[in-house]
């Protein structure tokens, strides 16, 4: 059985392939751009364009590709995101 990720506001499907696409802005560059992890749970490789670079540490705000909502976990903690796992 395949899983499926979907946005919390606007159930879109969030994987395409092997990965799981989010619209994301690096609060440090103001860069953004689309970034794409891969869907397999403890798999951490990132695919995304060269000129949207991260360093360890920065803070980087990620969004629906399709309703563009905020995925913050919460608005009492930030740095987790949240999305549906089906």
């Amino acid at each position: 059985m395949r899983i499926n990720y979907l946005c919390p506001k606007c159930d879109a499907f969030l994987r395409v392939g092997d990965s799981v696409i989010f619209y994301v802005i690096s609060s440090q560059t103001s860069r953004k751009g689309l970034i794409l992890l891969h869907a397999d749970l403890g798999n951490y490789s990132v695919t995304n364009h060269p000129n949207i670079s991260f360093n360890k540490g920065d803070y980087v705000e990620f969004f629906c590709p399709v309703c563009h909502a905020n995925l913050a976990a919460s608005t009492t903690n930030n740095n987790l995101v949240r999305i549906k796992m089906v």
